[in-house]
């Protein structure tokens, strides 16, 4: 687990990439919401097992620990480690996800015979344009859903991406996180009862 001084270092080491200083505090506060609310839920989490333990006769049962194999793959690309670490720290509240980051659009193509459920995606990639990357995970792993969470605002852009068919196309603003956070839950949600 992140230690608060240690994020809070990196952040101000990081915040000429916040375009303001109100917009550097809010991402801040979310975190630190984000990192109390999980550390919360896993304190809440042990208290629930010690309760159950202590009412089951054999008190040496455990219940197993989470089998990776059962966690839906995410797989983020983010050119700004900065804002990639954000998103990583901001999704780690959701239950049964594991999260790769990626900072390279040719990276994270190499990776996707690991066949992840969902890829968040930036459109100003580096290596990349955004929608030629959509179209090549579109092809080469079809079942795999994609949320866009870029600054471009262009209309045309938007239209352009959607009729590739992404799930989400999200502007990235202030209550970005809590909008992707909810997309990537109903989406989890409809991934399990998709039958």
């Amino acid at each position: 687990m992140i230690s608060f001084s240690k994020l809070s270092k990196t952040l101000s080491k990081h915040n000429s990439f916040f375009s303001t200083l109100e917009t550097y505090y809010i991402i801040k506060h979310n975190i630190f919401k984000t990192l109390f609310t999980s550390q919360k839920m896993m304190i809440t989490d042990q208290k629930h097992e010690q309760v159950n333990t202590s009412l089951t006769a054999e008190k040496t049962i455990k219940k197993p620990l989470m089998d990776n194999s059962k966690k839906k793959k995410i797989f983020v690309i983010e050119d700004n480690k900065t804002e990639g670490m954000l998103l990583k720290l901001c999704l780690g509240s959701i239950k049964n996800i594991s999260i790769s980051n990626f900072t390279y659009g040719e990276d994270l193509i190499e990776n996707l015979e690991e066949l992840p459920k969902i890829v968040i995606a930036d459109m100003m990639l580096p290596d990349i344009p955004g929608e030629e990357l959509i179209q090549t995970i579109k092809e080469k792993s079809p079942q795999t859903e994609i949320i866009v969470v870029s600054a471009q605002k262009d209309i045309d852009l938007i239209a352009r991406v959607q009729e590739l068919g992404v799930y989400n196309y999200l502007v990235k603003s202030e209550t970005c996180m809590e909008t992707l956070q909810k997309a990537i839950e109903d989406l989890t949600f409809l991934i399990d009862h998709k039958r």
